[in-house]
């Protein structure tokens, strides 16, 4: 039987930004395992923090130490300077990896991928969404969810209006000769991207929510021809997230 061979992979970088008010919170316990997951995949990961608590900050830290012995860290929280909301601390945090890359890889070697910290499945992820980013030349690439995953997993009203959200915005890009892969995963919110673009992310100073990380990608796309490729996955949603949010007016108006 043939088997896939893995590309040799660019240096890879994580980034997320994050805000809890206090440890008590489930999605503080959901992002220590997304830290826990890049330890354990060797992964870097940057964490820009907006927590009132540096307590928090050192819980994050040390969720991210190895636990094969080594004791390596492998996600660095950065106490967020940038004034504003998620698109600020996401703005703050590619400026951050930028910085690393200087310091460890050639810029071309290097490929920056933001996620939610919510999303600590998304870590395992990344290698293989990289890989079919070399394989295919591509750029930027973004995941999707499988239906099946997509369907079981989240809020039902999120599925609903995500697909409907995902299917407006395919056309438009359509309309526009987006490019073969303008059908994407416009509203998962995780992406990759190849370093050199990074400031088409830094240097959008409009966005403070989710268009902080998908219009850069546009206008990465439009104006500096950056190859967009689309890559599903078998995303695990957590389901305490579900719980929470399904049926909750304030979550169904997200």
């Amino acid at each position: 039987m043939a088997t896939t061979t893995m590309p040799t992979l660019p240096n890879i970088i994580v980034i997320a930004p994050t805000f809890y008010a206090n440890s008590n919170n489930i999605r503080f316990a959901i992002g220590l395992e997304t830290c826990r997951e890049a330890a354990r995949l060797g992964i870097d990961l940057i964490l820009v923090d907006a927590s009132p608590s540096e307590e928090i900050r050192d819980k994050l830290r040390a969720a991210g130490i190895a636990k094969d012995g080594s004791n390596k860290s492998y996600v660095e929280v950065l106490k967020q300077t940038y004034e504003g909301k998620k698109g600020a601390a996401l703005r703050e945090a590619v400026v951050a990896a930028s910085q690393k890359v200087a310091a460890v890889a050639a810029e071309s070697d290097t490929i920056v991928c933001f996620q939610e910290p919510e999303k600590p499945d998304m870590m395992r992820h990344w290698k293989k969404i990289v890989a079919h980013m070399v394989q295919t030349g591509a750029d930027i690439g973004v995941p999707r969810r499988s239906d099946a995953s997509f369907q079981a997993l989240y809020p039902k009203e999120q599925y609903h209006s995500e697909m409907y959200g995902n299917l407006y915005l395919d056309s438009l890009a359509k309309a526009v000769d987006f490019g073969p892969s303008s059908s994407v995963d416009w509203l998962m919110g995780p992406i990759a991207w190849r370093n050199k673009y990074s400031p088409c992310w830094a240097e959008y100073k409009d966005g403070d929510l989710w268009d902080a990380q998908l219009c850069p990608m546009v206008h990465a796309q439009r104006w500096h021809n950056a190859k967009v490729t689309s890559y599903e996955i078998t995303y695990q949603h957590p389901a305490a997230m579900k719980e929470e949010e399904e049926g909750s007016p304030k979550w169904t108006e997200k």
